[in-house]
């Protein structure tokens, strides 16, 4: 009798094993025991360009800013069989401006209702931090409180054996407090514009043409950007240093009646601070403005 009801056990087990089921424990909601939140404010301003920097902006940056300080991997993914896969990590989502935080460990199968399905053998940890984004014309407020409450579940298979988590409750809610804390963050954008300029000059395209090869290096593309010189036009890509940043500029020069005309593009890019600054401004661009105003007249 006893040799029967071990094999019986043992054919039970091994068929959970196989197909993946399971009937684990209901998920518990355990309290954070922690208060902190967050106010942040933003204002951005770009004296250049009208670049608008929206409230979805704001929260992917600080889903990236909060999923790049974790200290666990991304879940992955390893097929088991035709149904089931295992899978091991975490895994974070925007819902309505809030942050979702999930940890999973475990097999789960196509035809369960994800990796909460009640009867699934995924052990989880999850977190949903609210985030509330008020304001518009890219002037906001933003207060995020860390979660009351976590949910857990440690899985089980007909409960004979439980199914690890990635980590210990306490280190994963650990985890959640240090991405946490990244959304006081300082947020910068960056914003890209094209500055446009033509000089017309008594000086030949020849003259030209060399001073910019003399005063300036060539910049790389990483498009594989090609001259493009004719018998007529002289066409190439600069890097026009200036407060140490190196810019794109690219020239042309031509014939133009009794001397020669330029016509050049300055590729800006630059930053937007949440305190109202950026990297650069009018008197910046006016000043690439005159150091090639220089170049062609020297």
């Amino acid at each position: 009798m006893k040799n029967i009801l071990l094999k019986s056990s043992i054919m039970v087990a091994t068929l959970v094993a196989l197909t993946g089921c399971g009937a684990s424990p209901k998920p518990q909601l355990i309290q954070t025991n922690d208060t902190q939140s967050i106010q942040q404010k933003y204002n951005y301003v770009d004296n250049l360009q009208d670049t608008q920097i929206s409230k979805e902006d704001i929260i992917s940056s600080i889903y990236r800013n909060m999923h790049d300080s974790s200290s666990f991997r991304d879940l992955t993914k390893k097929r088991f069989n035709s149904d089931c896969s295992d899978y091991y990590g975490k895994d974070m989502k925007i819902i309505n401006n809030n942050i979702e935080i999930n940890y999973y460990r475990g097999r789960s199968c196509r035809y369960e209702k994800g990796f909460k399905d009640e009867n699934g053998i995924v052990t989880y940890f999850t977190l949903t931090v609210p985030i509330k984004i008020t304001g518009a014309n890219n002037n906001y407020d933003l207060v995020a409180t860390f979660p009351k409450n976590y949910t857990y579940r440690q899985a089980t298979m007909l409960g004979i054996k439980k199914q690890k988590p990635v980590a210990s409750p306490s280190s994963l809610l650990a985890d959640t407090k240090k991405m946490f804390s990244k959304i006081s963050k300082p947020l910068t954008f960056s914003s890209y514009m094209e500055v446009n300029g033509d000089i017309n000059t008594k000086y030949s395209d020849s003259s030209i043409y060399a001073n910019f090869e003399r005063k300036l290096n060539k910049y790389t593309w990483n498009n594989g950007y090609k001259n493009e010189n004719s018998t007529i036009v002289k066409k190439n890509a600069f890097a026009l240093e200036y407060k140490d940043k190196r810019y794109p500029l690219t020239v042309k020069v031509y014939p133009y009646k009794n001397g020669s005309k330029v016509t050049y593009t300055i590729g800006v890019n630059y930053l937007l601070n949440p305190n109202g600054t950026s990297s650069l401004n009018t008197q910046d661009i006016e000043a690439m403005k005159t150091m090639i105003s220089k170049i062609i007249n020297d």
